[in-house]
């Protein structure tokens, strides 16, 4: 169940830069520079999420199930462990940006930064859809403690599933839109004529 949930979370990541390329492959600068990734309570969303499923997840399971209680799907070291890492996910996702990006720029890719930041986005979603694949777990064992009734555990885990499809969904247009071309029109030109905005500067963004 555990490998399930990695995998599973792993490929919701995945999703992230495979479908930026795919979808949004010419809109995007590669060649973008980026700056190391700021922390923003309004716009870092993803691992405001994380974070908070973590001290929710901890506190339920450290003031409602006894240490020797047996659980449906993991022991309750199990799910602290789980929990952990989803944290851990989400720390490390800046961290793989700054290396990443420097080993590639090491070796002089043009889209050093861009492809750094998409694999650091991937790591955050990854994170965030493993704690919220471990909420609905943890819903699911309320019910049978039989402490929820059926239908509130249903409609709730049907809910966070239907809620990593669209935090999946809105990473790819965050991220798409965080590497998308600058342009400005063209002085003398048709109204309608644009032409690419060089960035010189790196430009710093906002964890997801």
């Amino acid at each position: 169940m555990l490998t399930d949930l990695l995998v599973v979370s792993w490929i919701a990541g995945l999703l992230v830069p495979v479908m930026v390329g795919m979808l949004f492959g010419r809109n995007i600068d590669w060649s973008k520079q980026l700056a190391g990734p700021t922390w923003d309570f309004t716009r870092s969303w993803a691992s405001n999420m994380t974070a908070a499923g973590t001290i929710l997840g901890y506190s339920l399971l450290l003031s409602c199930v006894a240490p020797t209680a047996a659980l449906h799907f993991f022991p309750r070291q199990g799910y602290l462990s789980i929990g952990t890492i989803a944290a851990g996910l989400s720390v490390l996702a800046p961290l793989a940006f700054n290396v990443m990006s420097r080993i590639l720029q090491a070796c002089h890719r043009r889209s050093a930064s861009s492809s750094a930041f998409l694999m650091s986005a991937g790591i955050t979603i990854w994170g965030l859809t493993l704690q919220l694949f471990i909420g609905a777990c943890l819903v699911w064992e309320l019910y049978v403690a039989k402490t929820l009734p059926l239908w509130v555990a249903a409609a709730m885990v049907v809910s966070v599933l239907v809620l990593c499809m669209l935090v999946v969904w809105y990473a790819i247009l965050t991220a798409s839109d965080t590497l998308k071309k600058e342009t400005v029109p063209v002085m003398g030109a048709e109204p309608h004529v644009e032409a690419e905005l060089p960035l010189v500067q790196p430009r710093a963004w906002s964890l997801l």
